[in-house]
């Protein structure tokens, strides 16, 4: 028998449900034994530009999707692999294992062209972590400490050619790089976050704490949730990258975020984690505007849900991304307009 305090799932709570997950909307799939999930993909306005990564290079394919054309193929651009990727007018520009900077044109013709090297070849798993500028290739270089720890050592190259040089010296591992506004870089993982002003002295965003975790990052701050151990019932931060006081995050919301991707115009995507009383793992994305209010898009269709997201791209009229699973991976377009 059924007692007060316990949550009733009414019809209309699974209509709401299914309305939900028909949003996210499948593109292509490939199964994981074969390829594993990009983390990072691209844009160059006509198409969603992804990875499938194979055991080697040479297996290995740099594809675009076209997303104007219904029913069209993927185009591949070069069998490489890459660990991150920019759009630069008609070229893709790619790193892959080490800090090397590539780049091929985004039509499928020709040969990859070597842009700029560096001397050192600090390979990590998964990858050279790197961030491109106009004039620079920046890469962070995992430093082994006597303790078996590690820190980490930001370097750059010129574009144009020339000596790599040490930008900064940072306590503590860092998985992810990115520009900042005013010509900074933020270095961050799951545990801590830094910031390299331009003149390369550093301030640490976030250090690392039991019960905080970083949950994302764009050009003006990072964002950390703290959990119920730490800060009560858990809260949600948005720290500035010019050193300003942090500033509460959604702060009335009543859903748990797992990560935060800011969309380039004031808002972010939030990706959230429920469990509804039809028992499932449920993955949600909310649509968050500069106001704080936020908008149900989409759930994850399938029971478990994605176990990550890659960065998403936003165009005009919807929201693209890649979703891993345990057995596969998804290129997912969700529409802009909300379920």
């Amino acid at each position: 028998m059924r007692t007060e305090t316990e949550p009733t799932y009414t019809l209309a709570d699974r209509a709401a449900e299914v309305r939900c997950r028909g949003a996210w909307q499948p593109l292509l799939g490939y199964p994981n034994i074969e390829a594993s999930a990009p983390r990072k993909i691209a844009s160059n306005g006509a198409g969603i530009i992804y990875l499938v990564s194979m055991d080697t290079v040479e297996a290995s394919q740099i594809r675009s999707f076209p997303t104007a054309e219904f029913g069209a193929r993927p185009l591949t651009l070069t069998t490489d692999w890459y660990s991150n990727l920019w759009v630069e007018g008609p070229r893709l520009f790619y790193t892959s294992t080490t800090p090397r900077l590539l780049s091929v044109s985004m039509d499928g013709g020709g040969s990859p062209r070597l842009e700029v090297e560096a001397v050192a070849d600090p390979a990590a798993d998964g990858g050279a972590i790197t961030e491109l500028t106009p004039e620079h290739l920046y890469w962070l270089e995992p430093v082994p400490t006597e303790t078996g720890s590690y820190t980490a050592a930001l370097r750059r190259v010129p574009r144009s050619g020339g000596e790599a040089e040490l930008v900064a010296e940072l306590q503590g591992p860092f998985l992810e790089l990115q520009r900042a506004e005013g010509g900074r870089m933020i270095a961050w993982s799951l545990a801590a976050a830094a910031v390299v002003e331009s003149d390369g002295s550093v301030r640490y965003l976030q250090e690392e704490v039991t019960g905080v975790s970083v949950i994302g990052a764009d050009p003006s701050a990072v964002y950390v949730a703290s959990s119920s151990l730490v800060d009560g019932d858990g809260s949600l931060w948005r720290v500035p990258v010019d050193g300003s006081e942090r500033q509460p995050f959604l702060p009335t919301q009543g859903f748990a975020v797992h990560h935060v991707w800011s969309d380039g115009a004031g808002g972010w995507l939030v990706q959230s984690v429920d469990y509804p009383p039809s028992g499932e793992r449920l993955v949600k994305l909310y649509a968050v505007g500069a106001d704080g209010s936020a908008e149900l898009w989409a759930c994850d269709p399938l029971v478990e849900g994605a176990l990550e997201l890659s960065n998403p791209i936003f165009t005009e009229g919807a929201v693209y991304f890649a979703a891993r699973y345990s057995d596969m991976w998804q290129l997912v377009r969700v529409s802009r307009q909300g379920s």
